[in-house]
């Protein structure tokens, strides 16, 4: 028996690496049949999988009010693409990646049941994020140096950017958030294995100035100042995550102006900084005020339950020069991607998901009777906010690691006791500090 459950729990940490290690990819492989595979994707329909396996074992779902929510918006977004399948066809199609998310979402927790898991799949997490960002580093440095092309389907570039196992830079830098976050909270715990949870910060660190994401610069700057280490204990750590950023940030202006024989003002860093400030032309800026006036005025020709899932890709912006042909705006700003594709209605359903798994996060701070899961806990929340933050200007909703994190976020809340009364006194709280 006691054997039978211990094979049992290895097979189930065997599919939550698996659904880990595929949600940090979203290269795509190829097609089949017209669909896009990709290996987040992948994961997903693994997630579905497990999902019928558990009601078929008779396991019951962790319902919550988040879950519910989300649910809801899944529906919605099912309910929206067929009403307008008729001007926008594909819709159906893209709704697919929404319940595959909404598996990944319940299969999540299904499988974390315990803090030890939980713990176990968020340093599975860190690992994998700092292998990513130190060969994406790497991959720019030779870039820059050397002329040897990063790799990744976006490129060539202007510059060269961390992108990890993502097909584009601001997607790799919104998923290095969340382990930022959880390598800060560990590094400030005692007694820990501080040299390596640092170790992981700083390469973490750099990973997020190499992406050159203002989006994530700004998430991860307000990461840094929850974080425990602003604390007085704490300052030398400061200091040393404060040098190893400023080391980053001259290794990557000096190899860039190697690629680019002198010239400052075609670096990455000055492109980020300097460019819109000193011309008045932000390119990424312009290019997404541009995006929000066409999906606006989209939008309010249907209001209430938008276009369906997808239908970004219909949005034509008309350049009002004819020497310029009209271009094709994608939706980068996660709530109105939202709002063009399922209207008021689906906005609503998914504010009431993100309301519902904070307010469950809030209310499950101070109930951890074990310090080790209480800072993932809190870590988790915060970083979890960075990435929403981040999706501000490009938007992670089709891939899966959104909802890893989220399921990680709504497992481990529930685990907490519903007492603060039990909470142990020395577990560390925001409202603490």
């Amino acid at each position: 028996m006691a054997g039978g459950r211990a094979l049992s729990r290895a097979l189930e940490r065997v599919a939550l690496g698996a659904l880990v290690f595929l949600a940090t990819s979203n290269r795509p492989l190829g097609r089949v049949a017209g669909l896009t595979l990709r290996p987040d994707w992948a994961s997903g329909a693994l997630a579905v999988l497990i999902v019928l396996l558990a009601l078929l074992a008779r396991r019951r779902l962790p319902l919550s009010p988040a879950l519910l929510g989300f649910g809801g918006f899944v529906a919605f977004q099912l309910f929206s693409s067929v009403a307008n399948r008729g001007a926008w066809p594909e819709g159906v199609k893209f709704s697919l990646i929404y319940i595959l998310a909404l598996a990944y979402l319940c299969a999540t927790l299904i499988l974390v049941r315990d803090a030890d898991t939980a713990h176990w799949v968020l340093s599975l997490v860190l690992v994998l994020a700092v292998v990513e960002a130190s060969v994406s580093v790497l991959a720019v440095l030779s870039s820059n140096l050397i002329g040897v092309p990063s790799p990744g389907p976006m490129l060539p570039r202007v510059f060269p950017r961390a992108e990890g196992a993502m097909s584009e830079a601001n997607l790799f830098s919104s998923f290095l958030l969340v382990p930022f976050s959880v390598a800060l909270w560990r590094w400030s715990a005692r007694p820990r294995p501080a040299k390596l949870q640092g170790a992981a910060c700083l390469a973490l660190t750099a990973g997020l100035i190499f992406g050159l994401t203002r989006a994530a610069w700004i998430a991860s700057l307000a990461v840094g100042w929850l974080s425990p280490l602003r604390l007085r204990p704490a300052r030398v750590r400061v200091c040393v995550l404060l040098a190893s950023a400023a080391v980053a940030t001259g290794l990557l202006l000096g190899s860039d102006l190697v690629l680019r024989h002198g010239r400052l003002e075609r670096t990455g860093l000055y492109d980020r900084l300097a460019t819109g400030v000193l011309t008045g032309f932000d390119q990424p800026l312009d290019t997404r005020r541009t995006e929000m006036r066409a999906s606006v005025a989209s939008w309010r020709t249907s209001p209430w339950v938008g276009h369906g899932a997808g239908s970004a890709n219909t949005l034509i912006q008309d350049p009002g020069n004819r020497w310029r042909r009209p271009t094709k705006p994608w939706i980068s700003n996660v709530f109105l991607f939202v709002l063009h594709d399922a209207g008021l209605v689906g906005l609503v359903l998914f504010l009431s998901t993100l309301g519902a798994a904070a307010y469950q996060w809030w209310r499950a701070r101070g109930g951890f009777g074990d310090r080790t899961a209480a800072l993932d806990h809190e870590a988790h929340g915060i970083g979890l906010g960075a990435v929403l933050l981040a999706w501000q200007t490009t938007h992670g909703l089709w891939q899966m690691y959104g909802y890893l994190y989220l399921g990680l976020l709504l497992a481990l809340s529930r685990l907490a006791s519903p007492s603060p009364a039990r909470a142990a006194p020395g577990t560390p709280s925001m409202c603490d500090r």
